[in-house]
């Protein structure tokens, strides 16, 4: 009697294991394209660029993008904040 339920916790414990440890490397809110943030240096952002005329810079704040969407300079995303790796905006 012992010995079977000790392998009915094992059996559970290592069932428990399977189904909890996909889920503790899901990135949430839809975020799954940002795998490369878990390397190193990956969330370097991209500097202002320095060869844009005001007028350009107004143009760029007009029709800026939000966070996620795609972007190669800093100055297409609102924030001003674009991933190097990833080219894309974040917050």
């Amino acid at each position: 009697m012992k010995v079977s339920a000790a392998i009915t916790i094992v059996i559970l414990m290592f069932l428990g294991m399977a189904i909890a440890l996909p889920n503790l490397h899901h990135v949430r809110f839809g975020m799954d394209e940002f795998w490369p943030l878990s390397m190193g240096n990956a969330t370097d952002v991209l500097p202002l660029s320095t060869n844009l005329t005001q007028i350009q810079r107004l143009r760029w704040a007009d029709k800026c993008v939000q966070f996620r969407n795609k972007c190669s300079m800093a100055e297409h995303c609102c924030s001003l904040r674009c991933l190097k790796r990833v080219h894309r905006c974040i917050t």
